[in-house]
């Protein structure tokens, strides 16, 4: 199958596929043959043993290296192991071992084997499998715990263990075992020999027949013995044994139990002797007590029984009791294991066994179970006399106990509480888990020793550790010591370490046991709290508070420094209520006196204030005192605790503050000027008087933000209230608006600075209110009178254009029409009389020139006066006016109009032509420009004009202090159409000057 499965051709490559499995285990594996030939070892195992265990071994093979015994002595090959036999019930499952290697490491192993046999269960070998258990045998504290528990176990249920060494003749008991024969447990256990003392003769003969059969056949035995306790009585015991093998198999000793079954075999006996009183018995006996027929059925139920399952016995009467009671799991369990193997076997079967018993109403009881059997008269077993204990509640005290134990475990962890033992014969150290954790120390990298324990010590602290250490042996006291440890990455820690040594009877020390606290953090506080004291005194010193306290019994005071240098009376001098009471004003003598008589009954501090004649330089000083009384353990006032504080550059300062705010009242009185603060975190606004004076409400009332909303003008509520719920977002809240008082109108500008916490809520501002009616008064006339020169102005250059078009045609039509009339009265000049006259001739043209000049200069003027252009639109006016600055200037200058008509009626073209006209001169005379761009865009309501230079520019804020009439007079033409222009440069950036012109402009008159 597995040839087809895995396409294999050949038996050698099915074999080679075994081979790689087993190779692949993880643990160390060896195949043996049927002749106990090593024929394969996988990798693990080679890594495990050191060699190859399929070659010869050398000849020092066994001595030097190899398997050897958990006794470390003696050695055997792998084929000589007591693990193989075609019948594995005459083998153990498995054994320990040690694995010595070459290189001197060594391992401890669990060896176990698993037979492999052919399709017809024929034997072909062996797999031999070794498990690395060194972990397990790095666990002594475990196991001393383990002991411990175990010894407790016994205890309560009274059962001791015991183990015979046959070859040594070596018997080792239990405490318990000690307990159940009233021995004392510092002597030695008695050998096998003397075994016959403390049995009857009767018993004694049973158990030495029984000890022989075990030892020849390997059978173990279970038997009821009488056993002689120390006082004389006779105790009831069961005793079972079991044999001990060694490495090879051979029997070397018996181990076992003896448990303590008198009281048992007492009501055993009772109710054998007594079998006509069963009945009595079974109803009065506070155990459970049931009596089973043969098969299991349920003959008799006990009162007992009755209240612990909440049946009655007819309820149960017949019926299988592992069918009422038991929950399915444990029935076939108790059936076959216990009650059946009882009716058929009832010698050697156990008659003790424990379970849970399910009660009618659900609720389930643990159950100890002891088996009596009654037999026919031909021996026969006919019933089953079981007598229960219900340990519930014990059980449940075990399981509280191991919770108890766990909590235990996790307080020290917890409190890093650690525990340690000394071995002071070897000593060897044995730690808690807490100690690992407190040292930050791997179990298994730790050499456990005192030496190695004292590495980790500070080196300045070593020497007092072992002083206290071997003090505390020569003096056999506990001793106590705290000091550090030093970590290897050079932290510190400090642990306190308690230890007390344990002697023996004869005063010999064994083991000192302790433990270890890391105190570490507890340390660093009191190294703080000291440097805060240090620091508080230091405080109270620059703070000039003094400390003092009262001895109501003896009337004197404690003053530390500070309280003498307050009052100025020499340090340590004697302090009493008539020394102080000479310093106080005597104005305040009677305050002082009442608040001392209010701490007599009061359970909280007092406060007050004084005054002093300081002693030594007769200086006046403001004292703020605090005290509180204290009581003595019976509740009786015993003293009084207080300070002194020296508040005198405060008292001074808050005079200052006084003075000051009484001079900014008065300050804001005159300016009309009023300030007020908010804090939302506690709920409170605050005026100044002022604010009440400008918004004519009473001082001191209370105001919402609603109160404040009502008092301003209808008309501006609104644009107030978004105003501030923008500055809560984080604007700038610099407002003008009006309230309505008594009838009257007011303006006022509000300004304020708003505080917000890190997810923008309001937490407190600060602002000021400013009465500024007057000045919008002086505002609104001032605004008026620039309405009106404005409209002057412009009415001045609507009249200027006027003008300047009459005299353009006057100009033109009257003046050039005369000029040209003179020209032609000359010409005829010329023919009539300079034909034959050269020098009339020479006369008449030079006349002519200039007044040709003359002609163009008329025309020069009438065309600055008004283009004619002009009369073509502006378009073509400024196509006109941007070829001839190109001309004139040589400065390169493009001009972008919209493709569709610019349609500006007559007024707006001249504004627009005029601040070309002056952007153009500008560009000529200051900018030193190369170039000049000049646009109109369209849109539904402006034209927009831009001129823009590359010259050098100039600083826009230089020509508000200079007379730049010529772009304040671009700025007052564009305002004249109800449009605006702006001026935009820099130094080196040229210069853009921008007009808005409205496509309907409003011409102010």
């Amino acid at each position: 199958m597995p040839i087809k499965r895995f396409k294999l051709k050949t038996l050698e490559d099915e074999l080679n596929l075994v081979y790689g499995v087993i190779n692949n285990i993880a643990n160390a594996v060896v195949v043996v043959d049927f002749s106990l030939e090593v024929i394969f070892q996988n990798k693990a195992a080679t890594l495990l043993h050191g060699i190859d265990l399929t070659k010869p071994f050398p000849q020092e093979y066994g001595i030097q290296y190899g398997i050897i015994s958990t006794d470390g002595i003696s050695t055997c090959r792998i084929t000589n192991l007591p693990l193989f036999s075609t019948v594995s019930e005459e083998i153990p499952s498995s054994i320990e071992l040690h694995i010595k290697r070459p290189d001197g490491t060594g391992t401890p192993v669990s060896a176990s084997v698993r037979p492999l046999l052919d399709q017809n269960a024929n034997l072909l070998g062996w797999l031999v499998e070794f498990i690395d258990i060194s972990q397990q045998k790095h666990l002594p504290n475990e196991l001393r715990l383990l002991t411990s528990q175990l010894e407790d176990y016994q205890s309560l249920a009274n059962i001791g263990s015991w183990s015979w060494d046959a070859i040594n003749d070596n018997v080792h008991w239990s405490n318990q075992l000690y307990r159940i024969f009233g021995l004392n447990q510092n002597t030695p256990p008695p050998n096998y020999a003397n075994h016959s003392k403390i049995y009857t003769p009767e018993s004694y003969s049973q158990l030495n027949a029984a000890v022989q059969t075990a030892l020849n056949t390997g059978q173990a035995y279970e038997l009821d013995l009488d056993a002689i306790h120390s006082n004389g009585t006779i105790k009831k015991i069961i005793a079972r044994g079991q044999v001990k093998r060694d490495l090879t198999g051979k029997i070397t000793g018996i181990y076992g139990v003896a448990i303590d079954i008198t009281e048992r075999k007492r009501v055993d006996q009772q109710l054998q002797r007594q079998r006509d009183f069963l009945n009595a018995v079974l109803e009065n006996a506070g155990a459970l007590i049931v009596v089973l027929d043969k098969d299991g059925r349920i003959c008799r139920f006990n009162h007992a029984c009755e209240e612990a399952t909440q049946y009655s016995f007819k309820e149960v009467e017949g019926r299988f009791v592992w069918d009422l009671f038991l929950v399915p799991e444990e029935r076939e369990t108790v059936y076959l294991n216990a009650f059946k193997a009882l009716i058929n076997n009832p010698i050697s079967s156990r008659a003790t066994y424990r379970n849970f018993w399910t009660a009618k109403n659900g609720v389930q009881r643990l159950i100890d179970w002891s088996n009596t059997l009654l037999f026919d008269e031909s021996g026969k077993v006919e019933f089953v006399v079981s007598i229960g204990e219900d340990i519930t509640e014990t059980h449940h005290a075990q399981e509280l106990v191991h919770t108890s134990v766990r909590r235990l475990n996790e307080a020290q962890r917890i409190a890093q509480l650690g525990s340690w033992e000394l071995d002071l014969k070897s000593k060897r150290l044995f730690w808690s888990d807490e100690i690992f954790r407190i040292f930050e120390i791997d179990k298994s990298e730790f050499d456990a020793s005192y030496e190695a324990f004292l590495e980790y010590v500070h080196p300045d602290d070593q020497d007092s550790v072992h002083q206290a250490y071997t003090k505390s042996l020569e003096n056999r006291g506990p001793y106590e010591i705290t000091h550090r440890l030093l970590m290897p990455d050079g932290r510190i820690k400090w642990i306190n370490e308690c230890c007390e040594t344990i002697y023996d009877d004869q005063g010999n020390a064994l083991v000192s046991k302790g433990t270890a606290h890391d105190i570490t953090q507890r340390k660093l506080a009191e190294i703080q709290l000291s440097h805060y004291s240090e620091r508080l005194r230091l405080a109270c010193k620059a703070a000039a508070i003094g400390i003092c306290e009262w001895d109501i019994n003896t009337g004197l005071a404690k003053w530390d420094d500070q309280n003498y240098e307050i009052f100025g009376l020499p340090k340590q001098s004697s302090i009493d209520y008539q020394t102080w009471a000479k310093l106080v004003f005597r104005e305040d003598i009677p305050k002082t006196t009442s608040k001392l008589r209010q701490l007599m009954g009061a359970t909280h501090e007092i406060h007050w204030e004084f005054r002093i004649h300081r002693q030594n330089d007769g200086v006046l000083r403001y004292i703020q005192a605090a005290a509180i009384a204290g009581y003595n353990d019976n509740g009786e006032l015993d003293k009084i605790v207080g300070i002194n504080i020296d508040i005198t550059p405060f008292k001074q300062i808050e005079t200052a503050l006084r003075e000051k705010k009484a001079h900014l009242a008065q300050a804001q009185t005159q300016a009309l000027l009023g300030s007020w603060s908010i804090d939302i975190v506690n709920n409170i606004i605050e005026w100044s008087d002022e604010c009440y004076r400008i918004f004519e409400i009473p001082i001191d009332k209370p105001l919402a933000y609603q109160d404040f909303l009502a008092l301003i003008y209808p008309e501006d509520q609104a644009a107030v209230d978004k105003a501030w719920q923008a500055a809560k977002q984080g604007e700038r809240y610099d407002i003008q608006h009006r309230i309505l008082v008594n009838g009257k109108i007011k303006w006022l500008r509000e300004c304020a600075e708003l505080i917000l916490s890190d997810d923008g809520q309001l937490l407190r501002g600060l602002g000021t209110v400013q009465d500024i009616t007057e000045l919008k008064v002086v505002e609104q006339n001032l605004e008026y009178s620039r309405l009106q020169i404005r409209q002057l102005a412009a009415s001045c250059e609507k009249a200027k254009e006027d003008e300047r078009k009459r005299i353009a045609l006057e100009v033109h039509d009257e003046l050039g029409q005369m000029l040209s009339a003179l020209r032609m009265q000359i010409s005829l000049l010329r023919i009539k009389f300079a034909d034959n006259n050269k020098q009339l001739l020479e006369q008449i043209h030079s006349i002519m020139e200039l007044l040709d000049k003359t002609i163009q200069v008329t025309r020069d003027v009438a065309t600055a006066l008004r283009p004619p252009v002009l009369e073509m639109g502006i378009a073509s006016a400024l196509e006109w006016l941007v070829s001839d600055f190109s001309k004139q200037s040589g400065i390169e200058c493009e001009l972008h109009l919209p493709k569709t008509p610019v349609n500006l009626n007559e007024d707006s073209s001249i504004v627009v032509f005029r601040i070309t006209q002056e952007s153009l001169t500008n560009v000529l005379r200051h900018s030193a420009a190369s170039r000049v761009i000049i646009s109109i865009a369209a849109n539904p309501d402006y034209y927009v004009l831009k001129i823009h230079d590359n010259g050098k520019g100039f600083d826009p804020s230089v020509r508000t202090k200079t007379k730049s009439f010529g772009l304040i007079g671009i700025q007052e033409r564009a305002l004249m159409l109800g449009g605006d222009a702006t001026i935009d440069s820099a130094s080196g950036n040229g210069t853009l000057i921008q007009v808005r012109i409205p496509t309907n402009p409003i011409i102010e008159p």
